[in-house]
């Protein structure tokens, strides 16, 4: 159970929902955005949240929205993982999320949740790494673009307040020969958290790769890359190169050490660089 009382909301605009969060904020009730709601419910009854004031997002339309603009693809944050597998209109996405969920945990997951949630591994984000995304959030001061990637390597934050209100990827990058690869300490739990977490596109100039578990933060390396796309190198010379080039420390855990994940990581990558280098070879 909860063992906490809150009172619930449910917006109709991000106008609202930034009102409600202000509101309750002056009242001392450390409110929170909701939408799917796994990791909140899971925290709350882990006695690791604690809050007066549950903001539901889901009945904000811009949330929802999962659609084409102007060659780009649009994706809300409280679409669902279980709507993005079923749309399959980013075929990465969709491949990343089945790794990451059973069926009956992807239909309450969200899109924005898996990005932006509280928990480092933030798997979600991985193909929008790749696709070069753009997270439309709305705060006091007003809407604004961010890279993906400054929100989750720190070169940006979302404030207290703020909503992450959508995703935008490229068009250009949902038909990119891809690979996703997730390894767990246990292979008979596929949905565990992550040792390592790789996905992979193959454009014109090579292989581009985003990664998940290693660090505390989900990331992408123009480092990495470039090392990878030196095929004038032999693989193995450049996947240990690309092992020294993680732009943190390796995390060690209850679920690895940070020496079994750079050796699990290195297996991820030979075996990525091995499939995608293959493809219109």
């Amino acid at each position: 159970m909860i063992a906490c009382d809150f009172e619930y909301y449910a917006p109709s605009s991000i106008a609202e929902a930034l009102g409600t969060y202000q509101t309750m904020l002056g009242k001392g009730k450390s409110p929170v955005y909701y939408a799917g709601g796994t990791e909140i419910i899971t925290m709350a009854r882990a006695g690791r949240l604690r809050t007066g004031a549950v903001i539901d997002i889901k009945g904000i339309p811009e949330c929802g929205v999962f659609s084409f603009v102007g060659g780009q693809l649009v994706i809300g944050a409280a679409v669902t993982a279980g709507q993005a597998c079923e749309a399959n209109a980013f075929p990465l996405l969709s491949a990343v999320a089945r790794r990451i969920a059973d069926h009956t945990c992807r239909n309450r997951i969200t899109i924005g949740g898996g990005v932006c949630g509280s928990l480092p591994y933030r798997e979600m984000a991985l193909p929008f790494l790749l696709g070069d995304g753009i997270a439309v959030v709305a705060g006091p001061g007003g809407t604004r673009l961010e890279p993906l990637h400054r929100l989750l390597t720190g070169g940006a934050t979302l404030s207290p307040g703020d909503l992450l209100v959508q995703l935008i990827t490229d068009e250009s990058v949902l038909s990119l020969p891809h690979y996703a690869v997730r390894r767990v300490r246990n292979s008979g739990d596929s949905v565990g958290y992550p040792l390592v977490s790789v996905a992979a596109v193959k454009r014109p100039d090579g292989v581009k790769v985003a990664i998940s578990g290693l660090c505390t933060f989900a990331f992408r390396s123009d480092e990495i890359d470039r090392c990878l796309a030196d095929t004038g190198t032999p693989l193995a010379t450049r996947v240990e190169h690309a092992v020294s080039l993680v732009p943190g420390p390796v995390v060690t855990d209850l679920t690895g050490s940070s020496v079994y994940r750079k050796y699990v990581f290195k297996q991820v990558l030979s075996d990525i660089m091995t499939e995608l280098e293959e493809v219109g070879a």
